[in-house]
């Protein structure tokens, strides 16, 4: 047997090296122990075979996947509401910004129920409704100081 520390023979069931002093483990018994325990376990534990699964053959590009379900209420509503209230804007200027501000509202509930294009499409609307009024109420407040003016001098 030789020291697996210093290399040098030593005799056979050796505890100790005589040389370095280290301990030697005797491997030819070690093997022996895990032979021993490797086919303990392989009598306890038995072999199951398992069925093997059949793949279904579908035809490339037929891979059918499911599509959320859409709620498509809300965002019907809110680009019907957008739209109305861009009519508005010649009857009373201010229910137009209204609608936008509802509209926007709607039409992101909306998209978070799944209906991402219409949703978005009533909040776009919505946002030009709100844009609409901030101009109409800058034309309306500029023509009346420009009336004010004129009327001064």
């Amino acid at each position: 047997m030789i020291c697996p520390n210093c290399g040098k023979e030593i005799p056979d069931g050796s505890f100790f090296c005589g040389e370095c002093g280290s301990e030697v483990k005797n491997v030819a018994e070690e093997v022996k122990a895990e032979e021993s325990v490797v086919e303990a376990k392989k009598e306890e534990t038995p072999v199951v075979a398992e069925p093997v699964k059949e793949e279904a053959n579908e035809p490339e590009g037929t891979v059918e996947t499911e599509k959320p379900e859409e709620n498509n209420t809300l965002s019907i509503i809110a680009l019907i509401i957008a739209i109305v209230g861009l009519a508005l804007i010649f009857v009373k200027g201010y229910l137009t910004g209204v609608a936008g501000i509802v509209a926007i509202i709607m039409g992101a509930l909306g998209r978070k129920q799944g209906a991402r294009s219409i949703g978005t499409a009533g909040m776009i609307i919505g946002i030009i409704d709100v844009v609409v009024v901030a101009l109409w109420l800058i034309a309306v407040v500029g023509i009346a100081f420009f009336a004010l003016a004129v009327a001064v001098s």
